[in-house]
């Protein structure tokens, strides 16, 4: 068992999510996540997801972003969403940030002040210490940053009293880059919508819509590669890997916007994609209306990411949907998929090994794999449920309540909280 293991557990919801008053009574736990935009992805749903289950369990949720298409999905089920541009971290948002947040925390009665990204992070930290509430991070990314900026910036998101790693491997790498307590990060994985990515809510009309959208000859056989077009992720790599190939019924789709400091990779992409001659093969698509369609389409799923990632979400995705996934073996990817008949890993920059495994996945029988992706399957939603991120963000925020305030001052600050 980890030191994490005891947070990746089902949350007792019998347990009250209430904090103690000075006159001996409770109220409702109050939790105020901060993100830069409520946005699908990772850091939005996370949230939505953590928002939806602290209410659930008596606790209440706030949230502060710059806004999104998530907001209204707070808005249907009447939890309050404050609009702050915390999208930007120019020095001077940031503070006027922190002076609203500091605002906010003390009219509302915040026990936790909950931080997601760099930005927020800067903001949140100097409203937690101003309104004397308790201050949580999550590490979604390790990025590479120069040392000084790095060192700058990380302590900030570390200086707090608990911080949440989306990955073991993440846990590890900022244990090993700085100088933390073992038990000042905790371990609680990210979670995919496993009953959004399930093969059979994915309907044939749906399958039939997506490949006319796409135009996809019904002879081909489809390598699937979402993720958005930049160097890190590898795309480049799948190129020179299908042209080791000596098939001519391929179809390679790889699937993502390029962002818009990115449009040269996208070039550069277009340009090799001419020089191999597979302009017939591989295909760059920018949009996607049903990507739990898109996988089922697939014959393979490919992750060929350059740099270590946080979390393998496309690997999770493509294993819930029961589709062979070939992955690069580095960053969170072990944690995620297990090397087996469906999952290969396959070194990262490498397209010949890449080729390799590409081959051997597209050997594979369509009854027999399917036979095969099923314990992949299931593992995939054990681990990654969202009830395990629920319950796991939870407990840290209930242990948290349960330790002593750092100091008097922040203590004396608790107790003239509005009690709601």
């Amino acid at each position: 068992m980890t030191a994490s293991d005891q947070y990746n557990k089902a949350f007792d919801t019998e347990k009250p999510t209430r904090v103690a008053t000075a006159d001996g009574r409770s109220r409702p736990l109050v939790v105020l996540q901060v993100l830069p935009a409520l946005i699908e992805g990772d850091v939005g749903r996370s949230c939505i997801d953590v928002a939806f289950a602290l209410a659930q369990a008596g606790g209440t949720p706030l949230v502060a972003s710059s806004g999104g298409a998530l907001v209204r999905e707070l808005d249907r089920a009447g939890l309050a969403h404050f609009f702050l541009p915390l999208d930007r971290q120019d020095p001077w948002d940031v503070w006027r940030n922190g002076r609203r947040l500091t605002e906010i925390a003390r009219e509302m009665g915040v026990d936790i002040l909950h931080a997601r990204g760099l930005g927020p992070a800067w903001s949140g930290r100097q409203a937690a210490r101003a309104a004397g509430c308790r201050f949580v991070t999550t590490l979604h990314t390790a990025d590479r940053i120069e040392r000084k900026r790095r060192d700058r910036n990380m302590t900030t998101l570390l200086r707090n009293e608990r911080a949440i790693a989306v990955s073991d491997y993440l846990r590890n790498y900022f244990l090993t880059e700085f100088s933390i307590p073992p038990e000042h990060i905790i371990t609680v994985p990210r979670s995919i919508d496993t009953t959004l990515f399930a093969p059979e809510r994915v309907t044939q009309a749906r399958l039939v819509k997506l490949a006319a959208q796409w135009r996809l000859p019904e002879d081909r056989v489809i390598i699937l590669c979402p993720a958005p077009l930049e160097q890190r992720f590898g795309q480049i790599d799948l190129i020179e890997a299908i042209a080791r190939i000596q098939r001519n019924d391929l179809c390679c789709l790889i699937l993502g916007q390029e962002p818009a400091l990115q449009r040269d990779f996208q070039r550069k992409l277009e340009k090799r994609i001419e020089e191999l001659d597979l302009t017939n093969t591989v295909h760059l698509v920018d949009q996607c209306p049903d990507l739990p369609a898109a996988y089922m389409l697939a014959t393979v799923v490919v992750s060929p990411s350059r740099e270590p990632e946080a979390f393998c979400r496309v690997c999770a995705e493509a294993l819930a949907m029961e589709r062979p996934v070939i992955v690069s073996a580095h960053g969170a990817a072990a944690e995620v998929a297990e090397p087996g008949p469906t999952v290969w890993l396959t070194p990262p920059a490498d397209p010949t090994r890449l080729a390799e495994a590409l081959e051997q996945a597209l050997s594979l029988n369509p009854a027999h794999r399917a036979a095969l992706a099923e314990p992949a399957r299931r593992r995939v939603s054990e681990r990654f449920h969202r009830n395990i991120l629920c319950s796991g963000t939870l407990r840290v925020y209930l242990d948290l309540m349960a330790e002593s305030p750092p100091n008097e001052q922040r203590a004396s600050k608790l107790n003239f909280f509005k009690i709601s």
